[in-house]
């Protein structure tokens, strides 16, 4: 009789999994950390286009919101890991795909523009001057793609907006230039930038999409950029007590700076050297996380009147009383659940983690926590880190790996707030779809950079190519 059990249940194990698998195409790739993946959006998220590359080939699928597979597209690459493109980004223009490539010096841009028919219609290669500047990452809006860079010199970001057929508008917005920002441009350079041993010098922020809740990988990081109502908006929290807060306004060119100011640490108290704080934005509001092993605070701050609108405060002796989930590590829902004391510790001794999005109810859910990497994990604006998504109410992560002990150490929880006024809702969060990822892909081997998730039509998908199977799978999480 058990062994029937056992049987039983590995069957519905695999029948669950079965039916979370929407797409799977083989590919025939042998395993190698060449091959990545990249999706971007049509303008109203009712098609998304896959784009896996390798040194040889560069495979486009385009999906629609049932993942069928509308249009797929197949061309050749340098077969030089040097020479070869791999898929940054890209728009769509009416019924033609652009692919926006880049090479691993990046010293050339490179438009791959097919139509309906699966046919590569045109190719560009995108003039881009690279001198004086360092890639950070690019900001897909669906009918256009934007490419950003940061300056290794002095402290500006390079927008270069995609056009059609190849023709590109280069931005510069100065970030300390006759803004009052109070610092040298030495100082603002290490704001924007950081010295890796093995990597050189990196642009250092993430990207954050509206659509999806970004999690610790990107979350942890001091520096985030987002896209919001034709301008893209830069953050820094070196500050525990502040947020810096840049605007480029992508229409007329001009960048506007302010300081947001916290109520609750004093200077002369706490020393900075001992605090860890972070910020994040949800639609008009900043949920902005200071932490301490003593205490724990989150303010929330309405970006267009600058009200403060809630501070919410817990000490180390306490239960949390904002918090609507038990304080889990690494999410997993059969580990045991910490202290609020542990908490503390594990973000005060490590990097403080907040963020969030506006879920299916219209609350914002925001996720707190503590992070630390381990060996092996990556994460940011360059490699793509921990990334998810709004499913239903739910709310999911995913992140990027090769086997499992590149995952970081996460402990956290989940809390729901009013999106006008930032109260506190009381009631239960659904588990979050991280568990159906984590168990799907336990034992998958993939690519660092070989997976990657969007989202449209309500639902959110995680896409992957596995490197036993050789084929690209996609799964859709309810």
């Amino acid at each position: 009789m058990r062994y029937l059990f056992i049987v039983l249940f590995a069957c519905i194990i695999f029948t669950s999994k079965a039916q979370s698998v929407k797409n799977q195409q083989f590919i025939g790739w042998r395993y190698n950390e060449d091959i990545k993946i990249k999706s971007f959006p049509n303008k109203d998220r009712s098609l998304n286009c896959v784009v896996l590359s390798n040194t040889d080939s560069i495979i486009a699928n385009v999906y629609n919101a049932k993942l069928d597979k509308v249009y797929s597209f197949r061309t050749k690459n340098n077969g030089s890991i040097f020479k070869s493109y791999y898929a940054i980004g890209g728009f769509f223009n009416d019924s033609l795909v652009n692919v926006l490539l880049k090479n691993k010096s990046c010293d050339t841009l490179k438009v791959f523009t097919y139509n309906i028919k699966n046919e590569l219609v045109k190719q560009y290669n995108t003039p881009f001057n690279n001198k004086g500047k360092i890639y950070a990452c690019t900001i897909n809006t669906g009918d256009n793609c934007y490419f950003i860079s940061a300056g290794n010199r002095r402290p500006f970001l390079s927008i270069v907006t995609m056009k059609n057929e190849g023709i590109t508008k280069e931005s510069i917005f100065e970030l300390n230039k006759g803004l009052n920002t109070n610092l040298t441009d030495n100082e603002m350079l290490k704001v924007i930038l950081t010295s890796d041993d093995n990597l050189g010098r990196l642009a250092n922020f993430a990207v954050i999409n509206d659509y999806t809740e970004t999690n610790a990988n990107k979350a942890y990081f001091k520096n985030k950029i987002y896209f919001k109502n034709d301008s893209l908006i830069f953050t820094n929290d070196n500050n525990f007590s502040e947020t810096k807060k840049y605007v480029l306004n992508l229409k007329n060119n001009v960048c506007n700076y302010e300081v947001i100011k916290y109520p609750f640490f004093k200077k002369s108290a706490i020393s900075s050297l001992y605090t860890k704080s972070n910020s994040t934005i949800i639609e008009n509001i900043i949920y902005h996380l200071a932490v301490t092993s003593d205490n724990l605070n989150v303010t929330a701050i309405n970006l267009n009147t600058k009200d403060t609108l809630v501070s919410y405060t817990a000490v180390k002796t306490e239960n949390i009383d904002f918090k609507n989930t038990d304080i889990k590590q690494n999410g997993n829902a059969s580990s045991k659940n910490i202290t609020t004391l542990q908490l503390l510790k594990k973000m005060a001794n490590n990097s403080a983690v907040i963020s969030g999005a506006k879920n299916i109810k219209g609350f914002h859910e925001i996720y707190i926590g503590g992070y630390q990497a381990n060996n092996g994990t990556t994460g940011g604006a360059l490699a793509g880190g921990l990334v998810g998504g709004v499913v239903g109410a739910v709310v999911v992560s995913s992140i990027m790996y090769s086997t499992s002990s590149h995952l970081p150490n996460v402990t956290s929880f989940k809390s729901l707030f009013d999106p006008l006024t930032a109260k506190h809702i009381s009631g239960e969060i659904p588990e979050s779809g991280t568990d159906l990822i984590d168990d799907y892909t336990n034992g998958v081997e993939m690519p660092t950079q070989g997976s990657d998730t969007f989202y449209y039509d309500g639902n959110t998908y995680f896409t992957y190519y596995d490197n036993k199977l050789k084929s690209l799978v996609t799964i859709m999480l309810k």
